[in-house]
């Protein structure tokens, strides 16, 4: 995950490219979610393709329609429920929220 409605938002999408572009995708899936500064979330996009979205809409990403995120508000619970035309898909994160 990466961006947000911070004022590191800029910082985030750096960070976010550099840990992508490293990352052994041999070892690991990456599902990448973007956070646009209005607080949108963006489905398997890279820090790049939300930085235009965001440029081509004056700072406002653009909803995708039909589409939403919702992650538990459970900390033991590590999914991400992803709906796309209301159909859900479950996503086993990687890393641990706590």
């Amino acid at each position: 995950m990466f961006g947000g409605r911070s004022g590191e938002h800029e910082v985030s999408l750096h960070s976010a490219a550099s840990i992508l572009a490293n990352l052994d995708t041999k070892k690991y899936e990456v599902i990448p979610r973007g956070i646009a500064r209005e607080g949108t979330w963006l489905l398997d996009v890279n820090p790049d393709e939300m930085r235009a979205l965001e440029e081509r809409a004056g700072k406002r990403a653009n909803r995708q329609p039909g589409q939403a995120v919702v992650l538990a508000g459970d900390a033991t619970v590590h999914d991400l429920l992803t709906l796309e035309s209301g159909k859900p898909e479950y996503k086993k994160l990687a890393c641990c929220i706590n």
